[in-house]
């Protein structure tokens, strides 16, 4: 099954601190994902890199076969 969402070794670092580290996560379409985890765990961080609102530090993501940057 292709996947919608595809992420490949996602990293986002914020000065010396690793917020996400090399995250690999394959979503298909129509799938509905629950996201849990503690506090600070990076949950938002990594909604908002998909979501394109913020930049991540290096990996891939791509949507619906095409590269997010």
């Amino acid at each position: 099954m292709n996947s919608l969402i595809s992420l490949e070794k996602v990293n986002y670092k914020i000065a010396n601190q690793h917020i996400l580290h090399d995250i690999d996560w394959q979503i298909p379409a129509g799938a509905h994902i629950t996201l849990t985890g503690p506090s600070g765990g990076g949950k938002s961080t990594l909604l908002q890199i998909i979501a394109a609102m913020i930049s991540k530090t290096s990996g891939t993501l791509i949507f619906d076969g095409q590269p997010i940057e």
